[in-house]
Parts: C-alpha cells; sequence; structure tokens
C-alpha cells in the first residue's frame, strides 16, 4: 500500500510539473494586477510584468503579448540580445510568428543589420518597423541616413523604404542619385522594383510637389 501511495504522490506531482510547464508565463514571474488579458480558449493573451523577467530564453520588461498556442508574441528586451543570428539592443521590441521566428522589431536607435543602416527611433512599438523573412533575411527596414544599398545608392526618410528578397538581394528602393542599369540611367528621387536576379522590372518617379512634401515631412519624422 505505501508503495501504492507513493505512486500516487509521485505521478501528481509530475502531472503538477506538466501543468506549470505549459504556460506562457512561469509561476514564478508576477505581472502587474489587472493587466492580465485572456484568449476565449482560457490562454493568457497580455500583461504588464513587474521587474525584468526571463521568459521562454529571453528577459523581458514591461508589457508582453503571448499567441494562443502559448509563444511568446511581443515583448521588449530588458538587455541586449541576439534573435535568431540578429544581435539586438536592450529597449528593442521584439515580435515573434506562432512559430516562434522573428516577424519584425522597433529598434531604440540606428542599427546595422546584414550590412544595411536600419533606422530606429525612440518611440517603441510606435517606432519605425524593420520586417524579417522567417529564415531572419531582412524584408524591409527604413534607412538610418542615404547609403549604397547592394551597390545601389539609396535615400532614406519615412517615406522612402527598403524591400528585399528572401536571398538577401535588393528588392526596392527609391535612388538617392542617377543611377545606370542595363544602359538606361534612372534619376534621384526614382523607386526601382528589381527581381532576384537583380534586373530592374519597373520603376517610376515621384513630381516635384510630391517629394518636396515629403521631404519637408522626413525633416520633422
Amino acid at each position: 500500500m505505501k508503495r501504492i501511495a507513493l505512486a500516487l504522490c509521485l505521478l501528481s506531482l509530475l502531472s503538477g510539473l506538466a501543468t506549470v510547464s505549459g504556460q506562457p508565463l512561469d509561476t514564478a514571474a508576477s505581472f502587474r494586477k489587472g493587466s492580465d488579458q485572456y484568449y476565449k480558449s482560457g490562454g493568457l493573451q497580455k500583461c504588464e510584468l513587474k521587474g525584468v523577467v526571463r521568459l521562454q530564453g529571453y528577459l523581458c520588461l514591461g508589457w508582453v503579448w503571448f499567441h494562443d498556442n502559448g509563444g511568446l508574441k511581443e515583448f521588449q528586451l530588458a538587455e541586449s540580445t541576439e534573435v535568431q543570428g540578429i544581435g539586438l539592443p536592450a529597449r528593442t521590441w521584439v515580435n515573434l510568428d506562432e512559430n516562434g521566428r522573428l516577424d519584425y522589431v522597433f529598434l531604440p536607435r540606428n542599427l546595422a543589420i546584414q550590412g544595411v543602416p536600419c533606422a530606429g527611433n525612440r518611440m517603441g512599438r510606435e517606432g519605425i518597423m524593420t520586417s524579417f523573412y522567417p529564415n531572419s533575411k531582412l524584408r524591409e527596414c527604413f534607412l538610418a541616413f542615404s547609403a549604397t544599398v547592394r551597390n545601389v545608392p539609396l535615400r532614406a526618410g519615412a517615406f522612402s523604404p527598403v524591400e528585399f528578397h528572401p536571398d538577401g538581394g535588393l528588392k526596392s528602393g527609391w535612388l538617392a542619385e542617377p543611377y545606370q542599369a542595363d544602359g538606361t540611367v534612372y534619376g534621384k528621387n526614382t523607386r526601382l522594383i528589381f527581381t532576384e536576379e537583380g534586373m530592374v522590372t519597373e520603376s517610376y518617379r515621384r513630381n516635384w510637389f510630391s517629394q518636396a512634401w515629403k521631404d519637408l515631412l522626413d525633416v520633422f519624422l
């Protein structure tokens, strides 16, 4: 009988551990009372942490969001951390997809990623987005300053996003100065769209009024 009782106690303990490990938020972590919200399934959707807490391998602070499957969805890094090969500074807002892969981030400052000067700012989740493909290659960003990217002179600006192909090649961007490709010279402020092989497939220019207006806005953004 003693052996049976001991076995039942052990089974109950293991069952309890399994339940705890399946929760998105470790039981040792605490969140601000009333900040927690849940999915209809009962899973934790978001909450505001008290202090710095390690969640699923990341040191987080402030508000955190979870996917319905319990995986981290959105959080702010409490320390400089490498996320899937991308070195990110503290205070970066990180967004992961349901499979735990890097989706997009909001950088607290300018940062070179894969040779590209990506813009950041101090607005947090309302700032400038930098996104990634599932293979962690850059998908889209805004330049911190005008620069030559993949041998093409591109301009910076809140209205001049730069896009990339999944293999890292340039997909589209706005020219910072005239650029020649396949015998054709494209003028400054022209948007070029490239194939994965690096061929220009489309181009168009902003009119002078539209460009002047966007240049003015870029001064204040």
